[in-house]
């Protein structure tokens, strides 16, 4: 007897490696492809929101920061301001850290009608819209502040809290 007799169907060569090196190369097809597939596409979170948003909720808390000190503050009231986002060393789109300077030009009884003020947020966006901006402590006070009464009370502009619409 040969050895050939006892080993039927099996070939001299060692175990072939063409099926799985095919199924792997396969698979990293299929993921490289979802991958790029992903980020393809409109993002929700644009400058242009980031923007409009801080913009928008800045003149609604400065405006209930002023009512908390005593100031009147006549219904539908709005501040003129341009708000400013970018992204720091990225794309100006999609989810991360933004910074936003928020040009205030606030109403003056001298002979130049407004006076530009500069307030700087830093902005940490979420994927899903919602977002928190922060201030320098120094620029727009502490966390806490003294209302007309003298209480002490939150200060609505140092942590701002929101969400936007990213569809």
């Amino acid at each position: 007897m040969r050895r050939r007799d006892f080993l039927t169907g099996v070939s001299g060569s060692g175990p072939s490696w063409t099926a799985p090196v095919k199924v792997v190369a396969v698979s990293a097809a299929v993921i490289a492809a979802l991958a790029l597939g992903c980020s393809i596409g409109p993002t929700g979170v644009t400058a242009y929101r980031v923007a409009y948003t801080v913009g928008r909720e800045f003149n609604n808390v400065t405006l209930l920061q002023q009512q908390l000190i005593g100031r009147h503050v006549p219904a539908n009231a709005r501040l003129y301001v341009q708000p400013s986002c970018n992204r720091r060393a990225a794309k100006a789109i999609g989810p991360g850290d933004w910074n936003c300077n928020i040009y205030v030009y606030l109403p003056q009884a001298n002979s130049v009608p407004y006076q530009l003020t500069s307030v700087e947020y830093d902005v940490s966006v979420q994927y899903n819209g919602c977002y928190k901006a922060q201030s320098p402590p120094a620029f727009l006070g502490g966390a806490t502040m003294r209302d007309a009464a003298g209480h002490s009370v939150t200060n609505p502009l140092f942590i701002v809290y929101g969400c936007f619409n990213v569809l």
